[in-house]
C-alpha cells in the first residue's frame, strides 16, 4: 500500500503551470497539474494512452478536437489517444487537475516534474 496527499501536490507558479507526480510505473502515470488564472496547456495528444482528468480546484475550459467544454470542481473528462486536448484556466482562482495516463508513457521524461 502507498498513501498520498493531493493537497501537497497543489503548488503554483506565476511563471508557468506546474506538474507534481503522484505515482508512476509502466502501467500508469498519475500527477497533479496546477495553473494560475490565465495559464494554458497547449493542444496535444497522448499516443497509445487514455487520459483521465478530474478537477480538484477551480474551473477550466478544455478544448478537445476543437470543441470547448467548461468544467468545475468534481467534474472530469476522458480523452482517447487520438483526441487533441488543450485547456485554459478561465477562472479567477488557481486550478488543479488530477491526471491519469494509462498505460504509463514509455519515455520516462513524461514522468518528470516541473
Amino acid at each position: 500500500m502507498q498513501t498520498f496527499n493531493l493537497s501537497s501536490k497543489m503548488v503554483y507558479s506565476d511563471k508557468s503551470l506546474t506538474k507534481k507526480v503522484v505515482y508512476s510505473d509502466s502501467s500508469i502515470l498519475s500527477f497533479v497539474l496546477n495553473f494560475k488564472p490565465g495559464q494554458v496547456l497547449p493542444p496535444h495528444t497522448h499516443p497509445g494512452m487514455v487520459t483521465i482528468i478530474q478537477i480538484l480546484r477551480g474551473t477550466a475550459t478544455f478544448t478537445v478536437d476543437g470543441e470547448d467544454t467548461q468544467l468545475a470542481v468534481g467534474e472530469g473528462l476522458v480523452c482517447q489517444e487520438q483526441e487533441l486536448l488543450g485547456l485554459k484556466n478561465t477562472g479567477d482562482e488557481e486550478l488543479s487537475l488530477y491526471v491519469t495516463l494509462s498505460p504509463g508513457p514509455k519515455d520516462k521524461m513524461f514522468a518528470e516534474e516541473f
